[in-house]
């Protein structure tokens, strides 16, 4: 559920770097991207193993001991859609896709069926939104 779209729903690339800006949590591989990306990622217990494949991390390193996801296609952030949506598939799992959609609550929720839509959705986006905190719905299917 959440955890495939905060693992697998981002717009980060590993990239060539000095070893200065390596990031050892990530297996030593150097991540370009959203700093709030790269950190969900690493607090979910996840690395960025290639471009489109994302592992667990060692156990000692706060490994998640979930499924590695593969993504497939990333349909990138739209500022006119107000989100983003990635294609992808759990290693291990049934090989269903899934689309992983993350983005404003008040967009999302025109896409979401009123039986998954909690009754206090616009109530709590609004209170932490009403604080200065950043907001992203998440949605799978």
């Amino acid at each position: 559920g959440n955890t495939a779209v905060m693992i697998g729903c981002h717009s980060l690339t590993p990239t060539a770097a000095p070893s200065s800006r390596r990031d050892n949590s990530n297996g030593g591989i150097a991540i370009v991207g959203d700093p709030l990306e790269q950190a969900v990622l690493r607090t979910s217990g996840y690395r960025l193993v290639g471009s489109n494949l994302v592992a667990p991390m060692d156990d000692e390193d706060g490994g998640s001991g979930g499924p590695a996801m593969t993504i497939l296609h990333r349909f990138a952030f739209s500022s006119k859609l107000k989100r983003m949506t990635v294609l992808a598939t759990e290693q291990g799992g049934k090989g269903e896709m899934l689309a992983l959609t993350k983005g404003a609550p008040e967009t999302l929720k025109t896409k979401l069926t009123k039986e998954s839509t909690p009754p206090n959705y616009d109530e709590i986006a609004f209170h932490h939104m009403s604080h200065g905190r950043r907001v992203l719905a998440m949605a799978v299917r």
